[in-house]
């Protein structure tokens, strides 16, 4: 059953390969600016949208957050704006719990953090 949220979806024509991988060397999540440790495994895709290609090696904490809140697709490097955005236009109280306790501990921790943001800035 998928969760009914949806922070983005991707317009034209496009398709994407993913594969997990082992790190070989210390590298950075371009979308939440955490470190891939050597040795972790992370999610390597690449995108061909529009004629454009992006690769990209996404942590296990984004990739969780893809998993729930972006299943229409994403756009490489910009996950948590979208996600940050979504959580703004959304209300808060609205977001479905569903979707936040499908996420690993870290995504639902950032996901939590960017709510309790959006709500300290509302009051």
């Amino acid at each position: 059953m998928n969760c009914s949220c949806s922070a983005t979806s991707i317009e034209g024509e496009g398709y994407f390969i993913s594969r997990y991988r082992t790190a070989a060397k210390e590298s950075v999540c371009p979308e939440c600016g955490d470190k891939i440790k050597k040795g972790d495994m992370y999610l390597f895709s690449t995108h061909f949208i529009d004629g454009d290609i992006c690769n990209s090696k996404m942590c296990k904490k984004c990739e969780s957050i893809v998993d729930q809140f972006f299943s229409d697709g994403y756009y490489c490097g910009q996950i948590i704006q979208d996600l940050e955005s979504y959580i703004d236009d959304a209300w808060i109280d609205d977001l479905p719990s569903s979707c936040i306790s499908k996420l690993n501990p870290a995504g639902r921790d950032l996901v939590c953090d960017i709510m309790q943001r959006y709500q300290h800035a509302s009051k």
